[in-house]
Order: structure tokens, then sequence, then C-alpha cells
């Protein structure tokens, strides 16, 4: 099973806000499933912190912005 990370909108209300979460089978859209909460970066050392940081970016820069509620691309 493949994972990454990914920005997705939620909503709730009238309120809209982004969150980072993993989400998984990347290679197989109809399969795609994702984290129900949000991920903080996270290292035992400061270089650690910094690594997941540097990853998080990575993976988010490539990515497109999910729905948080259906999957499906932000526009």
């Amino acid at each position: 099973m493949k994972w990454q990370y990914i920005i997705m909108r939620h909503t709730e209300g009238v309120a809209v806000y982004y969150r980072i979460h993993e989400i998984y089978d990347i290679d197989n859209p109809k399969e795609i499933t994702w984290s129900e909460t949000a991920e903080t970066p996270f290292g035992d050392t400061a270089e650690e912190l910094k690594s997941s940081l540097r990853m998080m970016l990575k993976d988010i820069s490539k990515a497109p912005v999910l729905d948080y509620e259906t999957g499906k691309k932000v526009k």
C-alpha cells in the first residue's frame, strides 16, 4: 500500500480550512482512503522534525487538494 501526504479542504457550515492528511493507495484512485485526523509534523530531534516537514512539503507540492468529505479534487 502506497501513501503520501496531501492537503484536504474541510468545511463546517460556512467555515473552510485546510489540513494535511495521509492518503493511501495513491496508485489506485478507486480505492483511495485517507486518515481521519490531520497529521502533525514531529521528530525526536529538531533535525527529524525538519525532515518530516520537508517530506510533507514535497508531497503536498505535487499533489492536488482534495475535499475531505468526498475525496474529489478541489478546483
